[in-house]
């Protein structure tokens, strides 16, 4: 890993062209440290490109597992990303919007060769301690996939690494070693991967409140769906390797609780859930576009957020409809005697 200190380097190069006055794009440029960077930032615009699509709005979001999430909208030249505290490794903190985009408009995602990474002046890369400075564009060729099915979606985790080169700042290069996909999208992480002693609900930033309300809460909520639309299955028990989930239909409103003992079990990504508590719904209209989920008992939550109990999750969406539209995210977590709230509006498109 590269030190700290020899990563602020990169920052000099990051804004060698946005000195020239205020509101100019600075530009990845050359050396070892800057093409680092350049490729975190390229294999995070090929994870953009590649995420999921196509189930309402629960695939609009692309973790970061370390720290921090992307969420993503489709445009005509590609996607439109919202990066807040992702954490790509080795100290590289990336904040703010850009448009990644295919080589011409309309492209197909399966066909993609090559993509840009356009940020417009409003996206920042933070390595470690340094201020975060605005970052240019970059474009990244030579993108291959390894499907392992035929037809099979490309994903950032196929991607060939060898033929792949990275432009930006005048400077083309391959790709950095330690910015693989397995290095930001798959490190080894653990439950406790970032120490929260108290176990205060303090500790989690807002990037880790949107990790919780776009990734921890969305993957129960992605479950207790999917166990409601079986709900002619009757009560049944799913057991996995990591612990089990009871789930239990009410005949009378046709929906369902969930009721788990789980021992950190990982929901993707590098987010760990563990305990024994219930999921279930507190609203489900879908004519009127809210759902309302509540999670009650002992949930901890750790690996790409700071290990925290909860006793109580809630976690309501607003505003669906007609895709695209925008949806409101809002909720209230509960734990060690204290209580913290957050609400997030973004647009989601499918």
């Amino acid at each position: 890993m590269w030190p700290p200190s020899r990563l602020r380097s990169v920052v000099l190069a990051l804004v060698a062209a946005g000195c020239g006055g205020e509101g100019a794009e600075g530009v990845v440029g050359a050396g070892t440290e800057s093409a680092l960077v350049a490729s975190k930032l390229a294999v995070l615009a090929v994870g953009v490109a590649t995420a999921g699509e196509g189930h309402s709005f629960f695939d609009n979001f692309l973790p970061c597992p370390r720290r921090g999430v992307i969420d993503y909208r489709n445009t005509p030249r590609g996607r439109e990303a919202t990066f807040t505290g992702c954490d790509a490794g080795d100290g590289v903190v990336v904040d703010g919007t850009a448009e990644v985009r295919w080589t011409q408009p309309g492209a197909d995602r399966g066909r993609i060769t090559a993509v840009e990474l356009a940020p417009g002046g409003k996206l920042t890369v933070r390595v470690g301690d340094a201020a975060p400075e605005v970052v240019g564009a970059l474009t990244v060729t030579g993108i291959t996939f390894a499907l392992p099915t035929p037809g099979d979606s490309p994903t950032v985790e196929t991607l060939v690494v060898a033929p792949v080169r990275v432009t930006a700042g005048g400077a083309t290069t391959s790709l950095h070693e330690r910015a693989t996909p397995a290095n930001v999208f798959h490190p080894a992480l653990a439950i406790d991967a970032i120490p929260n002693p108290a176990g205060s609900l303090d500790a989690l930033t807002e990037a880790d409140l949107k990790r919780v309300a776009y990734h921890g809460a969305m993957a129960l909520a992605s479950v207790l769906l999917n166990e409601t639309l079986e709900v002619q299955r009757g009560p049944h028990t799913h057991t996995e390797p990591c612990g089990t989930m009871r789930v239990t239909p009410d005949p009378a409103t046709l929906l369902t609780r969930l009721d788990m003992a789980w021992n950190a079990c990982e929901v993707g990504y590098g987010l760990f859930e563990s305990g024994t508590f219930a999921v279930e719904w507190a609203e489900f209209d879908a004519r009127g576009g809210r759902v309302s989920m509540v999670v009650q008992g002992a949930l901890t939550l750790g690996g790409g957020v700071p290990r925290t109990t909860l006793s109580r999750l809630e976690w309501t969406v607003t505003g669906l409809g007609d895709f695209p539209t925008r949806i409101r995210i809002a909720g209230r977590l509960v734990g060690g005697g204290r209580e913290r709230t957050y609400a997030f509006e973004l647009v989601v498109d499918d």
